[in-house]
């Protein structure tokens, strides 16, 4: 279990941080390009005009929200909700449940591709051992981590 969910965690941050920009870059700029810069959260990031206090709290939501409570409801609807309800696709469901829950994060539609990459083998793994844990403790560790990341050094910086 535990070598799943380092697996879980250690494939999808491989592909965002080494094949994330080159595959979603081209995406984002052929498919994307009419989507405003201001749709874009990371847009928000550089130069944040905003106090120190409201930067900590708004970090402190993230980790409650993006980093824990939203993972888990994703978790327990694509894959053990959904997932065993795609039971007549056979092996197909894992794959299919990933597009749909790549394609849910609507913010960032140039991603499909690269959460598509990341995310297929934990949502097999989940099938196969028929354990939603294995996503949960992943997808919140994965969140966790890269949120983290992205905002101590605007928040603390």
């Amino acid at each position: 279990m535990v070598l799943l969910v380092g697996g879980c965690l250690l494939w999808p941050g491989l592909v965002f941080a080494v094949a994330g920009s080159a595959l979603a870059d081209p995406i984002r700029e052929g498919l994307f390009s009419w989507v405003p810069a201001w749709y874009d959260l990371a847009y928000l990031l550089p130069g944040q005009p905003f106090s120190r206090s409201a930067k900590i709290l708004a970090w402190a939501l993230g980790i409650v929200f993006a980093g824990i409570s939203g993972p888990v409801i994703e978790e327990f609807y694509f894959r053990s909700y959904l997932l065993p309800r795609m039971s007549a696709l056979k092996g197909w469901a894992p794959l299919v449940g990933t597009v749909l829950f790549a394609l849910y994060h609507f913010w960032s539609p140039w991603l499909v591709l690269v959460r598509v990459i990341a995310i297929l083998p934990m949502a097999y793994a989940i099938w196969w051992k028929k354990n939603v844990w294995i996503g949960v403790v992943s997808h919140c560790l994965l969140n966790l981590v890269a949120d983290s990341l992205f905002a101590i050094p605007l928040v603390f910086g």
